[in-house]
């Protein structure tokens, strides 16, 4: 499920608490664009948060697996009431938060699957590096990505039209950290897939069991019938992939008491 949100804070926390609720998913991905706070961070390159704090001194570790490496970063991202505009306030944002990138929104959706116990992962694609100022509408298409914005951005471009190459030039840019986001999270997505895949299958394996009564362990080894115990009217006889198992048991009771029937019949 794939949910566009507007900007703001409040937007992205409602919009994670309905996903939560109606879908209720094992991981929650918050992707989008942000500024760089660090020299070592540069356009095209990706961010994904180790840890997420704001500006009015909260914090919320985040588990991420993932390795950097090239253009693929892994630290502390920042959430600000407002994206800075320009580089002193991206600068004075950087040193006083310590910082890769800084968003507006990845803390609302790390709260929600906080309180709700699911896996998340931010990822941004980054725009602008510390040392530039994009331009006000660019920046408004780009981190502001509403109407209103749009229409700034029209508005500006009919009243000066020496200013449409470089928002071209913006625009380019955002494609191209669209496209590269596009392929880490490909990748990412099915490695995702896989995992649940496995965990479903070991849950499987190890959880599912029918309960059988005594006639059915007639046609199995005396020594299953001895490591299971048949106190009671029903005793729980374990399968994976459709097999009965017999020389393996899951639990240490259970293999205790296999290894004394073995014993026994010896």
């Amino acid at each position: 499920v794939v949910a566009e949100v507007g900007p703001g804070f409040a937007k992205h926390r409602a919009a994670a608490h309905w996903l939560v609720e109606t879908h209720k998913p094992a991981w929650m991905l918050s992707v989008g664009f942000s500024s760089a706070l660090t020299p070592q961070v540069q356009p095209g390159d990706l961010v994904l948060a180790s840890e997420i704090v704001d500006t009015h001194g909260n914090t919320m570790p985040v588990r991420c697996t993932l390795k950097p490496g090239g253009r693929i970063h892994v630290g502390r991202m920042v959430v600000a009431d407002n994206h800075p505009e320009d580089v002193p306030a991206k600068t004075n944002l950087g040193t006083a938060s310590q910082a890769l990138a800084v968003d507006t929104s990845s803390l609302a959706v790390a709260q929600i699957c906080y309180e709700r116990n699911v896996r998340f992962l931010a990822v941004r694609g980054i725009v602008d590096a510390v040392d530039e100022t994009a331009p006000a509408a660019s920046a408004g298409m780009i981190f502001k990505a509403d109407s209103r914005s749009a229409g700034a951005a029209l508005g500006g471009l009919l009243g000066r039209f020496s200013k449409a190459s470089e928002m071209n030039q913006w625009r380019q840019r955002a494609v191209a950290a669209a496209e590269h986001t596009d392929r880490f999270l490909a990748g990412v997505v099915e490695q995702i897939a896989e995992l649940l895949e496995r965990q479903r299958l070991d849950r499987r394996s190890v959880h599912q069991a029918e309960i059988l009564p005594r006639g059915h362990f007639s046609h199995l080894p005396r020594t299953l019938e001895a490591a299971q115990g048949c106190r009671q009217e029903g005793d729980l006889l374990f399968r994976r992939h459709g097999r009965h198992v017999h020389g393996r048991y899951r639990g240490l009771r259970r293999r205790r008491l296999y290894l004394r029937a073995q014993q026994r019949l010896r």
